[in-house]
């Protein structure tokens, strides 16, 4: 009856050692699942970005197969969305946009159908105030270029559509910005 006493006054505090080493061991797990899931997070917009690209750059083929005396009237080549400024239309701008005319006006040349198309990708679409859900908005530091691949360019020339951004990598346990690219060759 004795042992049995001493041994039970032996244990008090042995549960709570227990239950502060338990503690310890599931915030470790816990630490651990959060960083996953922010790699986990990272891995994703870098995917969701890649895909804009695509995207934006398929855009840009797309309209050249639509349009294929712009082609090759090589009105394409040499674009960049860099030059452009996305606070102020091309004129003519040729799509309809809310508060804007009741008739849109109509590009009648290939310079300005090539204008126009090219500006909705680079920019976005004008909501009557700014131009919204182009590159530029939706890629950080979103860039596109269009570049004929023959020189001189010939209407039979095949052109690479490149896309850039940026995106942030961890290297060496730091934070770094990195450019990313995509590019599309293409014979329209």
């Amino acid at each position: 009856m004795m042992n049995q006493l001493s041994t039970t006054k032996n244990m008090r505090g042995i549960g709570i050692l227990e239950v502060l080493i338990a503690l310890v061991v599931v915030s470790i797990g816990v630490l651990g699942l959060a960083g996953t899931q922010l790699n986990v997070m990272r891995v994703a917009k870098g995917s969701n970005n890649r895909s804009q690209a695509v995207l934006y750059a398929q855009t840009i083929i797309e309209q050249m197969r639509a349009n294929p005396a712009a082609v090759a009237g090589m009105t394409y080549e040499g674009l960049d969305s860099t030059a452009l400024d996305c606070s102020a239309l091309p004129n003519p701008y040729c799509n309809a946009y809310p508060s804007g005319p009741t008739t849109t006006p109509v590009c009648s040349t290939q310079i300005e159908k090539t204008q126009n198309s090219f500006y909705s990708v680079a920019c976005g679409q004008w909501d009557g105030a700014d131009a919204v859900n182009g590159i530029a908005d939706n890629l950080p530091n979103g860039a596109i270029t269009v570049q004929c691949d023959d020189a001189p360019c010939t209407d039979t020339s095949s052109y690479t559509i490149s896309v850039t951004w940026s995106e942030t990598e961890v290297t060496d346990g730091a934070d770094v910005e990195a450019t990313k690219q995509v590019t599309m060759r293409v014979l329209p």
